[in-house]
């Protein structure tokens, strides 16, 4: 995927990137830098902090994250994380070499305000 250079094509990337959020951790805070390009206050200007942003993000995309089926049957484990930019989540369950698996993933970028708590 070539380097944005428009707003319309770092958009396009991002709701792209977006589709796959559930199996990539952290997936908020990665992208923050690439998100706050897309604020109608800022002009569009690509600096070393998105293409930090837009490289990992590329490398988790083509990374091979499985997400193993949950088992009701079995204990789920629940990994939190939080920043100053956004907090994630991730559901596990062990597999049948006892080793944690995601189920699922979740991030979410805080808003200014709630930054503040």
């Amino acid at each position: 995927f070539p380097i944005p250079n428009t707003l319309r094509k770092l958009r396009r990337f991002l709701g792209l990137a977006n589709y796959y959020r559930d199996f990539i951790p952290n997936f908020s805070e990665i992208v923050a830098p690439l998100t706050e390009l897309t604020k109608n206050r800022h002009k569009f200007q690509w600096n070393s902090f998105a293409q930090k942003a837009f490289d990992l993000i590329k490398t988790k995309l083509l990374s091979d994250v499985m997400l193993k089926h949950p088992n009701f049957d079995d204990m789920f484990y629940l990994n939190t994380d939080a920043s100053s930019i956004a907090v994630g989540a991730a559901i596990l369950q062990k597999d049948k070499n006892g080793i944690l698996r995601p189920i699922s993933y979740f991030s979410y970028k805080l808003k200014p305000h709630e930054r503040k708590w």
